[in-house]
């Protein structure tokens, strides 16, 4: 058996361990991760950091099943943001990730007041809607693709193409974005089940 905290519940909930394997035959998500989505002659290690990317991006689109109008806007017992502002920060923040990794600059006009890390909240209801942060936020995960594609272990040890005070290589810049996506899916899957809707996992 294992122990797995009910974050969202206040309790320890025991599941047995690699429950995961058990879930259902129409399950979208590839819980073992598939590096196959990458051509042979890409780099091992940018392989390893697109499925940790493409893993909580897939996890984003599985956790917002069956949200639909106020769900989006809702930040139920205490959480402190909305499924929405969740996908507009995901979408905003792969852009100045990219930024320190490519030199380029591509964010969405007004997003940092939204969306950037440390703003004030806001009603969601002035927010772009979710079609149009879900779009951007696919736009950003081929973006990182691109980049990863062409990357060796040369340029992720080597300087960020903008300065950062927290950051020093790329290497490490791509580890804090698949950990940062990878805590804001889990609060997506919290939300989730907070709203009442099914588990899902």
């Amino acid at each position: 058996m294992c122990l797995t905290s009910g974050y969202s519940l206040g309790r320890v909930m025991v599941r047995p361990a690699h429950a995961w394997k058990r879930l259902p035959p129409d399950n979208p998500v590839d819980w073992r991760g598939n590096l196959n989505t990458m051509e042979d002659d890409v780099n091992s290690t940018a392989k390893a950091f697109w499925m940790g990317i493409e893993k909580s991006h897939a996890f984003i689109d599985y956790f917002t099943t069956g949200m639909e109008g106020d769900d989006w806007l809702q930040t139920p017992c205490g959480v402190p943001n909305s499924a929405l502002w969740i996908v507009g920060h995901l979408a905003h923040s792969r852009a100045g990730f990219l930024e320190m990794l490519t030199g380029k600059r591509i964010y969405e006009d007004g997003w940092d007041a939204w969306f950037d890390i440390g703003v004030e909240p806001q009603d969601p209801r002035t927010f772009p809607d979710v079609s149009k942060c879900r779009a951007v936020l696919e736009a950003r995960l081929l973006d990182l693709k691109s980049y990863l594609e062409t990357a060796d272990e040369a340029d992720f040890q080597g300087p960020l193409c903008t300065p950062s005070t927290f950051f020093k290589t790329k290497a490490s810049v791509l580890v804090h974005l698949t950990v940062h996506e990878a805590h804001h899916t889990g609060v997506l899957s919290m939300i989730r089940r907070l709203l009442g809707k099914d588990r899902l996992v």
